[in-house]
C-alpha cells in the first residue's frame, strides 16, 4: 500500500493554504480636465525640504495622517474580480495572516508644480498602527501637468484584517491628480 503514510488532515490543511487569495484597487480614466475630486489630493511639501522623501521609519498610531509629509490616497475603488480580499474606503483588507506580493502597482499622476518629485509607499495598518514601506517609488515631473508614470511592487506580511493603503509625498506643495492606477495583491504563503 504506497499511500499508507499520508496524513489526510495535514494534506487538507496544506491544500487550503495554497488557495487563491487576491484583490485589486484602481483609479480609472483620471486625466487632464478631470473634475473628480476623489482622484485629487492637496499635498504640502515634505519636511525634508529636498527630493529625498523618506516615509516614517517607525510605526505610527493609526489615523488619517499626514505622517512625515505622506498623505493617504482615498480615491481607489475595488477592481473585480476579488477573491477573499475586500475593499473599504480605498484600502485592501486581507482575510488571513499571510505573506502577500504586489506585482502590479502602478500609477500615472500630474502635479500643479514644476520640477517636482513625488513618492508613493504602501501603508499597512494592523494592531492600531500603520507601518510604512521604507522603499518609496518616486517619479519626477519637469513641467506642470505633464503625465508622469511610476511602477513598483514588493512583498509584505500582513495579519488577518490588516488594511493595505497607498500614501504619497511631494517635495513641493500643490495638488496631485492620480490617474489610471492599479494596485493588486496576491497571497503567496498562508502563515496561519
Amino acid at each position: 500500500m504506497p499511500y499508507a503514510n499520508i496524513n489526510v488532515a495535514k494534506l487538507a490543511v496544506d491544500v487550503n493554504k495554497t488557495r487563491p487569495v487576491y484583490g485589486a484597487i484602481t483609479v480609472t480614466q483620471s486625466d487632464t480636465g478631470d473634475t473628480n475630486t476623489a482622484n485629487q489630493i492637496a499635498v504640502l511639501s515634505h519636511p525634508s525640504g529636498t527630493d529625498v522623501l523618506n516615509p516614517p521609519s517607525s510605526p505610527v498610531v493609526a489615523g488619517p495622517g499626514p505622517f512625515n509629509g505622506y498623505y493617504k490616497l482615498t480615491g481607489y475603488v475595488a477592481e473585480a474580480p476579488l477573491k477573499e480580499v475586500i475593499v473599504v474606503n480605498g484600502e485592501l483588507i486581507v482575510p488571513v495572516h499571510a505573506l502577500y506580493k504586489s506585482t502590479a502597482a502602478w500609477a500615472g499622476f500630474r502635479h500643479t508644480a514644476n520640477n517636482v518629485t513625488v513618492a508613493f509607499v504602501f501603508g499597512l495598518e494592523q494592531g492600531g498602527q500603520i507601518f510604512f514601506s521604507q522603499r518609496p517609488t518616486t517619479g519626477y515631473q519637469a513641467a506642470v501637468g505633464v503625465l508622469t508614470n511610476i511602477a513598483g511592487g514588493g512583498k509584505l506580511e500582513a495579519l488577518a484584517g490588516a488594511k493595505v493603503s497607498v500614501w504619497v509625498a511631494s517635495n513641493k506643495s500643490g495638488t496631485l491628480t492620480l490617474g489610471n492606477s492599479n494596485i493588486s495583491i496576491e497571497m503567496i504563503e498562508d502563515l496561519t
